[in-house]
């Protein structure tokens, strides 16, 4: 009986066994053997009641949950537990008898534990700790801690932070006598004899970080973009190195770490002397030579700073082969630069050779430093500079050589123009994580009530409506052949009654009244109904104040909701990897069915 009915259903929904399985996060081979008849479950068996659970989130992820309800004899706004009550009982020949079974007393689960913030919100339950007074204890700010708390962030680059979390957590715990329950926390022995080998094995357990996940780096890349200052700084004069004692040095080979700190002082020296309009620079060399002594890094962006004001258009290509981590930092240690927009960044596709290191600073036309060395042994090395038209020609030619197998790595573009610019392809699969509902979503009719009370110029309602049109061109796109996912926080009442909630904006700033606020939630809802690849995530605030992050397979959009309205657009497979699994991470936490997210947005309405 429960294999033919199982074939039924699955025939009925559209789906096969595997996808069964990756509904309900189980093995696909054991699902295999109940449908092929190779296993008989017990009735109420873990095994049934998983099988059924995995119908139910396929039916409601694909917008199939009214044939199922028919098929089980149940309405379509019932629970999600009594639909899957009915759904084990019919695949075993009676969906009726669902009604007089008598609710299952649930046995206590081992505690299981993903992440950081799932260990920490146990021990601060455990401990009868809010985010305000752990915050006070710890001299961290609430929204920090519950930033912790929900997954959005962890302490793993912090070691001070997450020493003193684990003291006053501890502290706490055995104040309160709760060290046998906390030891049921961390699934090992504590002892009030042995504290320090219990506190170790707590702090062991709590700040046991993945080591591969990527989701730090992308934390720190979007916390720089986010906080950015909203003005530029002011152009004024630069504490400049003295350039007429720089300048006199006619050395062509300098040595070492000193040596290649004293040549890029005179070159970008001479660069910003000349007048000259481009720099092109290129090193897979270990930066230490660069971020290993304060007082040049100074020196070093100073000087950069100088060429960019002084209109000088810069183009680097990175060394993408040192891993997601450096190329995060790379990004970080530039984006002051990158916001004047005078900044082309390149990955190169060309194998890297490990054997050795190469460096190639070029100002056309004025001078060059070239390196070439035993990788590893560049503080000993020799780089040449060159001013001799000829040579620096000839490196000229080398390095569009090297820009022909380049591709653009990060990029930043206006917002009102940012889709158009992005995606001139289209995209097949889309996730949305953000601060603010998004535009693509906002009715059209409240997107110009909100234009109109907020008194917009002319121009700026023209370039929103046609951010507006591309995003909505695009999210259609996506939906047509792959998936939406929208990861985005939804107002408190008192944030909302206050009208703090912000709006996506590409080119001002607006806050949302509540029945525009409740407009575009009946329209994501409406959504939700219609798209069965549409799927919204409500997450519990949000993790960052002022971005907006749209992920694709091959591109990443940064946009930013305050002044200065810009769009980082990061285009590398890896670092895109990064993004998509640090926004998987929570969609898989905060996930609701359709029906539980119904219930959670209807109070908007």
């Amino acid at each position: 009986m429960f294999a033919e009915r199982a074939k039924e259903c699955m025939a009925l929904l559209g789906a096969s066994t595997s996808d069964i399985s990756r509904s309900a996060e189980c093995d696909a081979s054991n699902f295999s053997r109940l449908v092929n008849g190779m296993r008989a479950p017990r009735h109420g068996g873990v095994a049934s009641r998983r099988f059924a659970r995995g119908l139910y989130l396929y039916a409601d992820a694909h917008n199939r949950m009214q044939a199922l309800c028919d098929l089980v004899g149940c309405p379509v706004n019932d629970s999600a537990e009594h639909i899957q009550r009915r759904l084990t009982y019919w695949l075993f020949g009676d969906a009726s008898e669902a009604d007089n079974e008598a609710p299952r007393k649930p046995r206590k689960p081992a505690p299981q534990f993903r992440s950081f913030g799932e260990k920490l919100d146990a021990v601060m339950k455990l401990s009868e700790l809010s985010n305000i007074r752990l915050g006070k204890l710890v001299s961290l700010d609430s929204s920090y801690i519950s930033r912790f708390r929900n997954g959005f962030r962890s302490p793993r680059s912090n070691p001070q932070v997450a020493e003193t979390l684990c003291r006053v957590l501890f502290e706490r715990v055995c104040e309160l006598g709760r060290l046998e329950k906390l030891c049921e926390l961390c699934g090992g022995h504590m002892s009030e004899e042995n504290r320090d080998s219990a506190y170790a094995l707590f702090c062991d357990w709590l700040c046991d970080y993945d080591s591969e996940d990527t989701g730090l780096m992308v934390e720190r890349l979007l916390d720089r973009i986010d906080s950015f200052p909203p003005e530029k700084p002011a152009d004024g004069p630069l504490a400049l190195p003295e350039a007429e004692e720089i300048l006199a040095d006619t050395r062509t080979v300098y040595r070492g770490t000193d040596g290649i700190r004293a040549a890029v002082v005179r070159f970008l020296s001479a660069a910003l002397e000349s007048g000259t309009k481009a720099l092109w620079l290129f090193s897979d060399q270990n930066m230490d030579w660069m971020t290993g002594d304060e007082d040049f890094l100074e020196k070093w962006t100073t000087l950069m700073s100088a060429c960019v004001q002084s209109g000088i258009r810069i183009r680097i290509v990175h060394n993408l082969d040192r891993g997601p981590g450096e190329m995060m930092d790379a990004i970080i240690n530039w984006l002051p630069l990158y916001m004047s927009g005078m900044i082309e960044s390149y990955s190169c596709d060309k194998q890297r050779d490990t054997r050795f290191s190469h460096t190639l600073f070029l100002c056309p036309g004025v001078a060059c430093i070239e390196g070439f060395h035993l990788a590893g042994q560049e503080y000993n090395g020799i780089y040449r500079y060159h001013t001799d038209p000829d040579t620096i020609g000839m490196y000229g030619q080398m390095f569009s050589g090297l820009l022909s197998g380049s591709h653009r790595l990060v990029r930043i573009i206006d917002n009102a123009s940012a889709d158009a610019s992005i995606f001139k392809q289209g995209v097949h699969g889309m996730t949305v994580l953000g601060t603010a509902l998004s535009l693509a979503t906002m009715p059209e009719e409240t997107l110009e009530r909100v234009m109109a009370r907020g008194s917009i110029p002319a121009p700026d309602r023209a370039a929103i409506r046609t951010a507006q049109r591309e995003r909505r061109e695009l999210m259609m796109s996506s939906l047509a052949d792959s998936y939406v996912q929208e990861c985005i926080p939804v107002a408190d009442d008192e944030a909302l009654f206050a009208e703090e909630v912000p709006i996506d904006l590409p080119v001002a700033a607006m806050n949302y009244t509540p029945s525009e606020y409740g407009e575009h939630i009946r329209q994501i809802l409406s959504l939700s109904d219609h798209y069965a690849a549409y799927r919204f995530v409500a997450l519990p605030q949000a993790p960052f104040a002022h971005t907006q992050i749209l992920i694709t397979a091959d591109t990443v959009a940064v946009r930013r909701l305050r002044a200065p309205f810009v769009t980082f657009v990061i285009s590398h497979p890896v670092l895109c990897r990064s993004f998509f699994t640090y926004a998987n991470r929570m969609i898989t936490q905060f996930r609701q069915d359709k029906l539980a997210l119904h219930h959670e947005l209807e109070r908007y309405l």
